[in-house]
């Protein structure tokens, strides 16, 4: 069987992460949430992922920031950027 795509999702509007939780889990994708820029960071760090879907707009470290982070340290993941 093969393993799902991971999706982590970073958005500091709860509701709106867990709209793309549910989403993108019915569509068969394993979801991990990060609910801050530096969350989001950290958790690339510690495990590949197939995607990101971020905010731009978030308080302390913005999508910017954190894709810019992100890609430092993973060229090759794909971000999304949501507004």
């Amino acid at each position: 069987m093969k393993k799902p795509n991971t999706i982590l999702v970073v958005d500091d509007d709860t509701a709106h992460r867990s709209m793309l939780r549910v989403l993108l889990a019915e569509w068969g994708y394993e979801i991990f949430e990060a609910g801050d820029g530096s969350t989001a960071i950290g958790a690339v760090e510690k495990r590949p992922f197939d995607l990101v879907l971020m905010d731009i707009r978030m308080l302390k470290v913005s999508g910017i920031e954190a894709l810019d982070r992100i890609k430092s340290f993973n060229p090759s993941i794909p971000v999304i950027i949501m507004t």
